[in-house]
This record gives C-alpha cells, sequence and structure tokens, in this order.
C-alpha cells in the first residue's frame, strides 16, 4: 500500500505517516518493504518526528535486525543531517556490509568530522572488509579535510599496494585532497601519473592550480586539454577575478564566447564581479542583456551581483531600478543596495533601504553594517551613526571589527570631532590598521590639527617605514602652518630615500577593452590623440 502510494506520487503530498496509521487500522501488517518506502518518502521533507516514530515502529515490530530496514533508516538520520543519530543504529547492526559503512564514513565527511571517518576505515579494514571505489574516494575526501600530508600520502600507498584500480573518480579525489593539504606539486605529480585522465580530471588540477594562485600552470593545462567545457572556462575565469586580474578574467570571458561556450550562472557571478571591480559597464550591460534574454534570472539569484555591478561601475539609478523590480530580497540583495547607494554618497537613501530591510526582519551581517555606517559618513549623520555602531552588538549580535571602527573614525573625522576618533581608535579592542590611521590622518588634514596629525603620521610610519603618503600630508600640513622647516624636511626626507607616492588612475571601456591611465603616464598607444582632446576640453571649458 505504502509502496504504491509513494510510486503514485501520493504520499508527497500528503503526511506519509497518516497513509500508514490507515493502513494499521485497516488489519494491514507492515512488512520490511513497508517501512523502506516510507522511510524513503519522509526523506524528501526532511520529517524527522515522524522518521523516529517509524523507527520506533521498526523496533516495536521486530524489523531492526534486518539489514535492508536498518540501512533505510541510518540513510534517513544521515539524510537529515543527525550523523549521531544515524551511528547508534549502524552500531546496532550485527555485520553492517561494505555500502553501510561507506554510508556512515560519508556522512563523518560531510559534518567535517574527517577524524572520525578515518577511524571508521581502519575499523572496517579490521573487520576483513575490502573498500571499493566509492569507499576509497569517500576516505581520500577525510583525508583532504583533516588538511594533512602525511595522512593523505599514506591513504595514496594504501592504494597502490592494495591493488585496487584507480578509477577517474578516485584520481580526481586525490588531486584535490594533495591540493586542500597544500601540495600543489604532489597534486600535479600524480596528474601526470595517472593513465585515467578525463575531463574532470583535467577540471580538477585546473581548480586545483587556480586555488593556488598559479594561473600560469593552469592556463598551460587549460590550453593542453583535449576538451574543455564550462567548468574550465570557469576556474580561469574565477581564477583571475579572485587574483585581482580583472582585464584578464573578461579576456578570457570574450573568448570563451567566440569558442561557443555557453556561459553558466557561475561564469555569469565571476564575470560580473570582474565587471564591478574594474569599471567595465558596458560589458556588465551586456551579461545583464544576456541573462534577460535567455532566462537566466528565474530565481533572482543573480540580482545582488547585478545590483552590485552597476553601482561599482557607476549607475545607481539601474541599480536601484533592478532592486526595485527584484523578487529575491534576501540578505544579499538588500546588502548590495545598501552599500551601493553609501558608495554614491546617498547616505539617507541607503538608511531608507536600511530600514525597510529591518521591516522585512532580514538580519544584517556585517558587511550590511559597514554600508550603514559608510552611509551616515557620506550623510553626515553622527548621531544615527553612534546609535547603529552601540547597537551592532546589543541589537543585531553582531561584534564589531576593524572595517566598522573605520567608518566611524571617517563619520567622526568629516565632522571635525578628531579628539573623538582618537578616543575611539585608542579604545579599539584590536591593533589599528594602516586604514583607520590613514582616515584619521586624512581628518586631520582636512581640519589643519597638526598635533594630531603628528600621531597618525607616526603611527602609520610604525606601520610602514616607507610610506610616502603621510610624509606627503604631514608636510602639506607643516607648510600650511608656515611650518617651512619641517615641511621641507620631510620633503627631502622622501627625495633621499627615493620613495613615491602611488600614482593616481582612472579607467574608462571602450568597445569591451578597458584602458587605464596612470597620472604623468604617456605609454598609451592612442597617448597624443587622448592628449590633444583633453587640451580642447580645458579650452572649451574656460570658455
Amino acid at each position: 500500500m505504502i509502496r504504491k502510494q509513494v510510486e503514485n506520487g501520493l504520499i508527497t503530498r500528503d503526511p506519509p505517516l497518516l497513509y500508514y496509521m490507515q493502513g494499521l487500522r485497516a488489519g494491514l501488517r507492515p512488512n520490511g518493504h513497508t517501512f523502506m518506502y516510507l522511510l524513503k518518502a519522509l526523506v524528501s521533507g526532511q520529517e524527522v518526528k515522524e522518521g523516529e516514530e517509524v523507527h520506533a515502529s521498526v523496533v516495536r515490530t521486530g524489523f531492526a535486525c534486518s539489514e535492508f530496514v536498518s540501512g533505510a533508516l541510518l540513510g534517513f538520520y544521515v539524510a537529515c543531517g543527525l550523523v549521531g543519530k544515524g551511528r547508534q543504529v549502524f552500531d546496532e547492526m550485527r555485520q553492517p556490509g561494505l555500502v553501510l559503512w561507506t554510508l556512515i564514513i560519508r556522512a563523518y565527511v560531510c559534518v567535517t568530522f574527517p577524524e572520525k571517518a578515518l577511524e571508521l576505515f581502519r575499523t572496517m579494514r579490521e573487520v576483513g572488509l575490502t573498500p571499493d571505489m566509492v569507499a576509497i574516494s569517500t576516505v581520500v575526501s577525510a583525508c583532504g579535510l583533516l588538511g594533512d600530508l602525511g595522512v593523505a600520502k599514506a591513504m595514496h600507498c594504501f592504494i597502490e599496494k592494495s591493488g585496487i584500480e584507480v578509477d577517474a573518480f578516485v584520481s580526481s579525489t586525490l588531486i584535490s585532497t594533495y591540493g586542500e593539504c597544500g601540495s600543489l606539486d604532489y597534486a600535479y605529480r600524480f596528474f601526470q601519473e595517472t593513465p585515467m585522465k578525463n575531463i574532470v580530471v583535467w577540471n580538477t588540477m585546473i581548480h586545483q592550480s587556480v586555488e593556488h594562485n598559479n594561473l600560469e600552470l593552469g592556463k598551460q593545462l587549460f590550453q593542453s586539454m583535449p576538451d574543455r567545457d564550462v567548468v574550465s572556462w570557469n576556474s580561469m575565469i574565477g581564477g583571475f577575478a579572485r587574483i585581482g586580474q580583472y582585464q584578464e578574467a573578461l579576456t578570457w570571458f570574450h573568448e570563451m564566447e567566440f569558442s561557443g561556450v555557453s556561459p553558466n550562472a557561475l561564469t555569469l557571478l565571476s564575470t560580473l564581479s570582474a565587471c564591478a571591480s574594474h569599471g567595465a559597464l558596458d560589458t556588465g550591460a551586456w551579461i545583464h542583456a544576456y541573462v534577460d534574454k535567455n532566462d537566466m534570472n528565474r530565481d533572482g539569484s543573480l540580482d545582488s551581483s547585478l545590483i552590485d555591478m552597476y553601482s561599482k561601475c557607476g549607475d545607481i539609478d539601474k541599480a536601484v531600478q533592478i532592486f526595485e523590480e527584484s523578487t529575491r530580497r534576501d540578505l544579499f540583495t538588500w546588502t548590495s543596495i545598501v552599500c551601493g547607494l553609501a558608495m554614491h554618497g546617498r547616505g539617507e537613501k541607503a538608511l531608507h533601504y536600511f530600514s525597510k530591510m529591518k521591516e522585512a526582519q532580514v538580519q544584517p551581517d556585517d558587511v550590511t553594517m559597514v554600508g550603514v555606517l559608510s552611509a551616515c559618513a557620506h550623510a553626515g549623520l553622527l548621531d544615527q551613526g553612534w546609535w547603529y555602531f552601540q547597537s551592532m552588538e546589543k541589537v543585531f549580535g553582531l561584534v564589531p571589527k576593524v572595517e566598522h571602527y573605520g567608518c566611524m573614525v571617517d563619520l567622526l573625522g568629516r565632522m571635525g570631532c578628531l579628539k573623538e576618533a582618537y578616543d575611539l581608535i585608542m579604545g579599539m579592542p584590536m591593533e589599528a590598521n594602516e586604514i583607520i590611521w590613514g582616515a584619521f590622518l586624512s581628518a586631520c588634514r582636512v581640519h589643519n590639527n597638526v598635533e594630531l596629525g603628528e600621531v597618525a603620521a607616526r603611527r602609520l610610519l610604525g606601520l610602514d617605514p616607507r610610506d610616502p603618503w603621510a610624509r606627503v600630508m604631514l608636510s602639506n600640513m607643516y607648510a600650511e602652518e608656515a611650518k617651512w622647516d619641517r615641511s621641507m624636511g620631510l620633503r627631502k626626507e622622501i627625495k633621499k630615500k627615493g620613495l613615491k607616492k602611488s600614482p593616481g588612475c582612472s579607467s574608462i571601456e571602450v568597445n569591451g577593452s578597458v584602458h587605464g591611465f596612470l597620472v604623468g603616464d604617456n605609454s598609451h598607444p592612442c597617448y597624443t590623440e587622448i592628449n590633444s582632446m583633453v587640451e580642447k576640453i580645458e579650452k572649451l571649458m574656460r570658455l
């Protein structure tokens, strides 16, 4: 009866136990298949309480000794994340087979208890069971979670000595494990030696190369692949985006287009991130159009990335439009719009959305609060900024981090409250970094407080003795106070030590390529034409 209802799909629409109880009242006695199908139906809904009731029925009716029923119970508890209860069922079995040993070992791997998984594997070997490919790959994964290269090498040695034929799945798992244990060399050595190289193995090796920031090796492997799929391209695009080589990431994305491989959601997330960080608005807008045309954002999972991209590329109105049209108002979309508006100096608007976020009962995180405090700083809302900062722990359960202190120093500095900003820095539970002291020094420069500016400059130079920026700022402050000897002394020190301030940089996207310009740089191939146009614009502005 239960089996028929499961197969007909009825049991997914009504409580499975209802049918079970109806069967009992009708005088039907359950058998092993009844419990197995009942537990299978309960797994999909993660109905723990009902599963425990079935477990009690299994014990009462004497089916606990059935390996098949006990296996179904074990599978149910593991699928529901109750590994402890699953282990109890497993320990009560008389002679569990290889499949059940593998299942409980995998359960410990899934909940990141690799020590327990390896301990069970040793016990399994002691009782005389020979592992198969599935069991081996599971245990190798546990070695990766443990992060111990010695254990990983020992497991590799065991596999070789056991004579078990290694398939592509185990090969890719071993490569991942060596990578997770911090040894790209061992991963690459095994990759070169293994004869089982399907596309999954190639992709795994490329992924590990990228994860270890060895993009050159990743490129070599990519170019040597007999076949490539979207995963191969994603590894390279995501790798370049992760290390800040955004132009390279966009170049790989365009090459992917020309190769005829269609991007998926992960491709678009990486590429939108690169567009946002590189200011590539045209490419980002093209991706947005591509997403809409191919209906790739039906669940709204790309909304936060699109909002972030448009915000960072300067089109905040488009970012707001996407947010207003979004049906997925989760933490990430709310945070993206709050931070985007704060970044554009629309502090009050950002706080308005934060209020709506609280009304929607979405709990903010650390990043959201950075956006909120930054919004207060841009809008000059000192009292509100203090309230939000002080309520982080009391109201939202968030411990302020150095970024939040930095926002408050910036806010206090903008409002001229330098003494309060200094006191806040000195009372921080962590050491102030370059960003904190840099923000404080900038505020001292704006309000020309030489005394506190000297303190901030000394702190910055203590963190980085070769920092030219702190010396330049302090020199300018001395000059405004007509302290020419001190000002010139710092300038001479900068020149003598050969210190150079990082030049300002701007960028613009033209026909899908982003062109960067540094102060005083004349290396661009179109430098003469650009310079001529700038001169014409200056003349028009004077007129």
